[in-house]
């Protein structure tokens, strides 16, 4: 699913907003910050200046945060409810948070050593956003398409095994799947990962078991072929 952004140097350097460049040089954790900062320009992020934060968009579309106080850096990936989180990596903001998650450092070390999982979870928000996943849905049932009802009355073992899915990997299918404007586009991605849901996995775990960062799939299927 996820795609790799590689930009030159001199393309991050126009990028890059005077304010943001201010917010950063006046951080205590201005290293940190300005290794996240390439790194998101990297992945092909455009760079703004939003809620006098840092803010970082595709297509006009308000995906990551940074942040800084004098005791932690974060990371607030705004569409990150639909990333399915491996455990204690992306955490909700607040308590009764619905959308947004974080990832936050102590450390400007803390904050090197994670760069390739951050990287990863940028990658995976800038295409969630690609493919149109509708983040106003809440329910579960608004987004079970007559397609999925249709498949799940002639397979009731896929129909069982679905359900046995925890609630946020349902979230992450559903929102997939009903992305697709053409039912026969909806019916096709439901084929394509039937067998992935009936083994139990999610829409972005590892299943060749090569993975750096299981149970997250990091690309290393690709080098099997």
């Amino acid at each position: 699913m996820i795609i790799n952004y590689n930009f030159s140097s001199s393309y991050i350097e126009q990028a890059m907003n005077p304010k943001v460049s201010s917010y950063i040089d006046d951080s205590h954790f201005r290293s940190a910050l300005m290794l996240l900062r390439t790194l998101l320009l990297d992945c092909g992020l455009v760079e703004n200046y939003k809620w006098k934060l840092p803010c970082f968009t595709y297509k006009s579309k308000n995906l990551i945060l940074l942040s800084a106080t004098n005791y932690k850096c974060t990371v607030h990936i705004l569409n990150g409810w639909l990333s399915p989180n491996a455990p204690g990596l992306l955490l909700p903001p607040r308590k009764n948070s619905q959308r947004s998650r974080v990832m936050k450092f102590s450390t400007d070390q803390e904050v090197l050593i994670s760069s390739e999982i951050i990287r990863y979870y940028v990658l995976e928000s800038i295409e969630i956003a690609r493919v149109g996943v509708n983040a106003n849905i809440n329910s579960i049932s608004e987004i079970v398409t007559s397609e999925l009802k249709q498949v799940f009355s002639l397979d009731y073992l896929f129909e069982k095994a679905f359900y046995k899915l925890s609630l946020d990997q349902q979230k992450t299918y559903l929102n997939y799947f009903s992305g697709a404007k053409r039912a026969k586009t909806r019916l096709s991605r439901i084929e394509l990962y039937k067998s992935r849901i009936v083994n139990g996995f999610g829409f972005n775990e590892c299943i060749c078991g090569f993975s750096k960062i299981s149970p997250r799939c990091d690309g290393s299927h690709k080098l099997l072929n």
